[in-house]
């Protein structure tokens, strides 16, 4: 089953399935995370100089501006394909075993369970508190103890 689902972009809508959004997703990370990490945006400079890390001051603050302006265009973008992604896993069913839910519902049914920390309290105080390892290994009946005599 193929789904589809629109991004919207600067001056178009995009059509592409789910698979592809993620792809996309997976690329636009890796992107980011690149941008963030060759993104020079603050250097220090003397007062007396106009030059920063060996730039021009003007031509420092154009490339920086041009570089946080890629970095939240690549943001955005990402942005809007996870919202879509949800909403297409929000509208989009499927039918398993019998019944019919959404492809959200569906994910969530196979997603291992993670207890709350109140869960875990009311679980944790409900037990009985274990035995020392010692003591579990230890024969059942108790041996006298032998006391030289004095």
């Amino acid at each position: 089953m193929t789904r589809a689902r629109k991004t919207k972009t600067e001056s178009q809508m995009q059509r592409m399935t789910v698979t592809s959004g993620l792809k996309e997703l997976k690329l636009l990370n890796k992107r980011i995370t690149s941008r963030i990490e060759n993104l020079k945006a603050i250097r220090t400079r003397r007062s007396s100089t106009e030059v920063v890390a060996g730039v021009n001051k003007k031509d420092f603050e154009a490339a920086a501006r041009e570089g946080m302006q890629a970095l939240q265009a690549l943001l955005a973008r990402r942005d809007a394909i996870k919202a879509e992604i949800v909403r297409s896993n929000a509208q989009s069913t499927v039918e398993i075993g019998g019944k019919r839910m959404t492809v959200a519902a569906a994910s969530s049914v196979n997603a291992p369970w993670k207890p709350s920390a109140r869960v875990v309290a009311g679980m944790r105080t409900s037990c009985p508190p274990r035995k020392p390892w010692w003591r579990i290994y230890a024969p059942s009946t108790p041996r006298p103890l032998r006391r030289k005599p004095t």
